[in-house]
């Protein structure tokens, strides 16, 4: 214990040289975030708690660095006659100035993230899930009840629900979202309707807008990577609906096959 504490009497210049670095470092740093959270803030992105936290840690440290280099113990440290005239208030600063400086680099090494802003839900998506004209029938009830009892189930990947046209399977679909989202089984609910002749890229466009994601590649291909990657970065435990979905469509093609996901 004695070392380090010689460190800070002896060590004191070097301690404040390292403090200033990693402070002006930090500095350039704070600004390149807060120049990405105010273009994010102007495309109405959400910024991440975890950057906003970041940028409340360095707004506490940055004072504290500058009251440090203002102090007027410094002038304690001055030599004279080759001893200095106050130990005790070096060994306090050099102290200070390691901690600080230590504050300092940890905060650099936790600035390097993944993605600063995201895309909030869009307000409107609780009507794609609106179902006022749900009817409760018993036949109808226990399906719902099969369903969510399969939703439970981690293994499970995938639900086909088949019937005519006309019987009613998107009220019923709407009635599971609905039981779905106030139990929370879901991180993220999204809903797509395919019809007869599918268009991918339309369909792409409607799960990327309920996910609060933009789509920027252009083939069929560029875009099905996109949301896969999306699904799979975030590991978010989402469910997708497709509906009215006619043979032939190749999940794949969308970006939402299920086996690709764990759950």
């Amino acid at each position: 214990m004695l070392f380090p504490e010689l460190g800070y009497l002896f060590c004191y210049n070097s301690r404040v040289k390292e403090l200033n670095q990693n402070a002006e470092k930090l500095l350039r740093e704070r600004e390149r975030v807060q120049h990405e959270v105010e273009d994010a803030e102007r495309s109405g992105k959400g910024i991440h708690a975890t950057v906003s936290d970041w940028l409340l840690k360095v707004d506490e440290i940055i004072p504290k660095n500058e009251e440090f280099q203002k102090d007027g113990s410094n002038s304690k440290t001055k030599c004279f006659n080759g001893l200095f005239a106050n130990l005790i208030a070096r060994h306090q600063l050099g102290r200070r100035a390691a901690k600080l400086g230590v504050d300092a680099d940890e905060l650099m090494k936790d600035s390097k993230f993944d993605e600063v802003s995201y895309r909030p839900s869009p307000t409107w998506i609780g009507s794609v899930f609106s179902n006022m004209g749900y009817e409760s029938l018993k036949s109808r009830n226990e399906t719902v009840e099969e369903i969510m009892k399969a939703l439970k189930d981690s293994s499970v990947r995938t639900i086909r629900i088949c019937g005519q046209v006309g019987v009613g399977k998107t009220t019923l679909v709407k009635e599971v979202a609905k039981k779905a989202r106030e139990m929370k089984l879901f991180t993220e609910l999204v809903m797509a309707t395919v019809t007869r002749n599918p268009e991918i890229k339309s369909i792409q466009g409607k799960i990327a807008d309920m996910l609060g994601m933009t789509l920027e590649e252009e083939s069929e291909m560029g875009r099905a990577g996109q949301l896969r990657e999306r699904l799979k970065k975030y590991k978010e435990n989402i469910l997708v609906i497709i509906d009215d979905l006619w043979d032939g469509l190749d999940l794949d093609k969308l970006g939402v096959q299920p086996e690709d996901y764990k759950r």
